[in-house]
């Protein structure tokens, strides 16, 4: 299978590193070039894994599935483009969640997210269960992702530091608990008005069943 990966950032290697050692054919592409980005294409190269920086050429539509970093726009052309032509295109934890046996613990929230999550990470710290911290905090969900299919860990927490803006490519991706802080005005240079936002923001709720949790603050 092929999977096109838009955007060489932490998560844009997270999920192709995982692809390619699921047995995908990945390709890469970013629309900026670094020197930095140099050096690490050449990495993944080296293991077989396609890449282009400084730009998108038409490559990018040759494949079955869009894996879309979150610092890309939904309305963006190149996306819009592969919508039409009825390429699936998702964002990174949610192609990460796909490979994920543990339990999901999702927090989001205009202010005070990370904070949060490092207290959460520790409260969790207790026998019996792994917790790891990943998401918007800085470690890919898929780098932890893949770690975790090389080597099991039992008891594993994944404790996701969700943004907006990677709630918006959701299909399957199921938190047992969903952490809502609070929603104030954020990031309207990106959505056409607030409830676009907020509607991002409960996209993390959407698969969830009368198994699961969600946890809100009452008094926002």
């Amino acid at each position: 299978s092929k999977i096109t990966v838009i955007g060489f950032g932490r998560s844009g290697e997270g999920a192709a590193r995982l692809g390619h050692y699921l047995g995908a054919s990945v390709f890469i592409s970013d629309g900026g070039s670094t020197n930095a980005m140099v050096e690490r294409s050449k990495e993944l190269e080296a293991i077989g894994i396609q890449i282009e920086i400084g730009g998108h050429t038409e490559e990018i539509y040759n494949t079955e599935l869009w894996v879309l970093s979150p610092g890309i726009a939904q309305d963006a052309e190149i996306v819009l483009n592969a919508k039409a032509r009825k390429i699936p295109v998702v964002s990174e934890i949610e192609f990460a969640s796909w490979f994920s046996n543990g339990i999901i613990i999702g927090l989001t929230g205009s202010n005070g997210k990370t904070t949060s999550v490092h207290l959460l990470n520790e409260m969790c710290q207790i026998d019996g269960f792994s917790p790891v911290l990943v998401g918007n905090v800085g470690t890919a969900f898929s780098e932890i992702i893949l770690a975790d299919i090389v080597e099991v860990q039992s008891g594993r927490i994944y404790v996701l530091e969700v943004s907006s803006f990677q709630m918006e490519c959701i299909l399957h991706f199921k938190p047992f608990i969903s952490i809502f802080l609070n929603i104030a005005p954020d990031h309207l240079d990106r959505y056409a008005n607030m409830e676009d936002y907020i509607q991002a923001k409960i996209n993390m709720t959407t698969n969830q069943d009368e198994m699961d949790h969600i946890i809100y603050n009452f008094d926002d």
